[in-house]
């Protein structure tokens, strides 16, 4: 399906958002930038978002979603990381001290930034539900927009770390996302995505599945 038969079929449902949209199509994901990917080349978080949408529609059958809960999970997907256009594209990888007070800080943030977004928006209630929804991880989809999403940034930066020979990057990630991947098909895609590195440094010279299944237990 190309890039226009797929915006056709799946266009994105809540364009009144203009500013928010436009925001998010010039702000770079951090996690790219922390790893000297350029401002140029780093993905954005609407690209991720787009990025996402994507793989949600190429797994629907894996997933075994319904057409109304596959419309529901991309409608989800698509307002999930609006708060960044108002504070940024914060990031928390789970190590640092105190990681359960800064993520409680980091999800009010984002939802008093959520509903300050959809307070002038006609279809306002309806999507801040949905992004209560998601940041609460309240159901099935919520709970595969999440692992969607961090699994998206998997595949990216295996890209990345083909792409620039950044060594380490994608075993990085895997490590902070491995235990927020619950579904056993998004797991197998996580290891799938491993195996696309290609050998560009000692490390990765015999890459095979052996040394893909370490990064799963480090």
């Amino acid at each position: 399906m190309s890039e226009k038969e797929f915006e056709e079929k799946y266009p994105f449902r809540f364009l009144e958002a203009t500013e928010v949209i436009e925001k998010l199509k010039h702000l770079p994901r951090t996690g790219w930038l922390q790893w000297d990917i350029s401002q140029a080349d780093a993905e954005t978080v609407f690209e991720h978002t787009q990025a996402a949408r994507k793989m949600a529609v190429s797994y629907k059958d894996q997933l075994g979603l319904s057409d109304d809960e596959l419309k529901e999970l991309i409608d989800m997907i698509e307002i999930h990381d609006w708060p960044e256009a108002l504070v940024g594209d914060g990031v928390i990888l789970g190590d640092e001290e105190d990681v359960e007070k800064l993520r409680a800080h980091k999800k009010a943030r984002e939802l008093e930034a959520m509903a300050t977004i959809c307070d002038s928006l006609p279809d306002g209630a309806h999507i801040l539900s949905l992004y209560v929804r998601y940041a609460n991880g309240d159901d099935k989809l919520a709970k595969l927009t999440k692992q969607i999403e961090k699994l998206q940034a998997v595949f990216k930066a295996v890209e990345y770390e083909n792409k620039y020979k950044k060594v380490g990057l994608t075993k990085e990630f895997i490590h902070y996302t491995k235990d927020l991947i619950h579904d056993s098909f998004l797991q197998t895609e996580m290891k799938a995505a491993a195996s696309q590195l290609l050998p560009v440094a000692l490390f990765f010279s015999t890459f095979s599945s052996a040394m893909i299944s370490v990064l799963f237990i480090i």
